[in-house]
């Protein structure tokens, strides 16, 4: 091959774009039935991310893993930070859609569902301060159950030309969730103290709504986050074009 090819080679395998993987369902925005098949395509590609599909930038998402987050504290229940290592959260794939759209007038993608029966949190964790008006120190696993958690995510969305080509990216997002109920359970606290942390945890377990009412909003924002992180590498490997048929 001359050089001149060559560099014509390089040149366009740089300008090739992302395919929808096949097991991915299509929807054109001209097809009558567009809704309805929006909100399918999206219900089965969720179910599809219990793997990673790096060709499109999506990690699994049933495990998602995070390496920290950090939710600050509360006015009231919860008066410390929370610092958590290696999180991984466990059920997404389990939602159940009552609500999948995009407006292409105003650029909004909206979802709402709810996961059944549960999103479990795994994690480190590394607390200091006082929940409850009682002290609470220790650093080591945890777990979190939020069982049959409701949520609405909205992603405000801009377009974007690439190497010609139109995308999309997350410029705001709205995340807002509730849950039937959570549970608790942070093992060696208080440096391995049986007794002080059991109680604890049976504190934070009856008392949980409290504590979510604290802190819940910190909860939405840092997931919210998330969620726009993973939607924008998707985004940039994959085109308008490629995701929804010619305008």
């Amino acid at each position: 091959m001359n050089l001149p090819v060559l560099i014509l080679c390089i040149f366009v395998c740089s300008r090739a774009y992302a395919k929808l993987p096949s097991n991915f369902n299509k929807c054109s925005r001209k097809q009558s039935d567009f809704d309805d098949c929006f909100f399918k395509a999206v219900e089965h590609a969720i179910k599809q991310l219990n793997v990673p599909i790096k060709e499109v930038g999506l990690p699994s998402i049933d495990p998602l893993f995070v390496p920290s987050m950090t939710i600050g504290a509360g006015t009231s229940a919860v008066a410390f930070e929370q610092r958590y290592t290696n999180l991984s959260f466990t059920g997404f794939t389990n939602i159940k859609f009552s609500k999948v759209g995009i407006d292409f007038k105003t650029n909004v993608l909206s979802v709402e569902g709810t996961v059944i029966p549960e999103v479990v949190m795994s994690f480190n964790y590394d607390f200091n301060g006082n929940v409850l008006m009682l002290p609470i120190t220790g650093k080591g696993p945890g777990k979190t159950e939020i069982v049959k958690p409701k949520f609405s995510l909205e992603f405000n969305l801009e377009e974007y030309d690439k190497d010609g080509q139109k995308h999309l990216k997350v410029k705001g997002q709205k995340f807002h969730w509730e849950a039937e109920l959570l549970k608790f359970n942070f093992e060696n606290l208080f440096g391995g103290d049986k007794a002080l942390s059991d109680n604890i945890n049976k504190v934070m377990n009856e008392n949980w709504q409290p504590v979510f009412e604290d802190v819940g909003s910190s909860y939405s924002e840092a997931l919210g986050q998330i969620f726009a992180a993973i939607a924008n590498e998707f985004f940039a490997k994959v085109s308008v074009l490629e995701l929804f048929g010619e305008e």
